[in-house]
């Protein structure tokens, strides 16, 4: 019995030393695991800022009235109406605000057009969108009087941001 005790004793020991062995291989792996889990997080978080050249749908900025975010089955759930907040010699400046549609609580957004003139011409144009309160992880499309002008997709918090901008743009 004597022995079976000790066997017993040495099973355990060597058991016990196993298990503290593959507990310190393991943590480099899983730390690895973790490290990677947590950036993929944060680059998808942070995937949903669209910085993009302006598509063709955006080639005359300066006459855009309005700006829509619809859903995947085409409703509307964000929409506002272009304004001008500054018209300079050198630039010209529009704002719209995006108010819920029927249905939509908590949603908001903001739409900005900047146009940098140079004479006649605009040296610049450029659309900034910053939504909040959308569905989170969810599809949606931006529209501009109209045409489509992108696809896009909120984070985990149900935000999103795009900028659109053509440096050397033409009136």
């Amino acid at each position: 019995m004597s022995d079976k005790v000790h066997l017993s004793w040495e099973f355990a020991a060597k058991f016990t030393n196993f298990g503290r062995h593959m507990k310190r291989t393991l943590k480099l792996p899983l730390l690895l695991i973790a490290l990677t889990i947590a950036a993929t997080g944060v680059v998808i978080s942070y995937a949903q800022r669209l910085n993009r050249s302006l598509p063709p749908a955006l080639n005359r900025l300066s006459e855009a009235k309005l700006v829509e975010i619809k859903d995947e089955a085409g409703k509307v759930v964000l929409s506002g109406a272009f304004a001008t907040v500054s018209d300079t010699k050198t630039e010209i400046e529009r704002a719209a605000t995006l108010a819920v549609a029927d249905g939509a609580t908590g949603a908001s957004g903001k739409a900005e057009i900047e146009m940098v003139k140079n004479g006649d011409a605009f040296s610049k144009q450029e659309l900034e969108v910053a939504l909040a309160g959308l569905a989170r992880a969810a599809n949606f499309k931006l529209f501009v009087d109209g045409a489509e002008v992108t696809t896009f997709k909120t984070n985990k918090s149900g935000k999103a941001a795009m900028k659109f901008s053509d440096k050397n743009a033409k009136k």
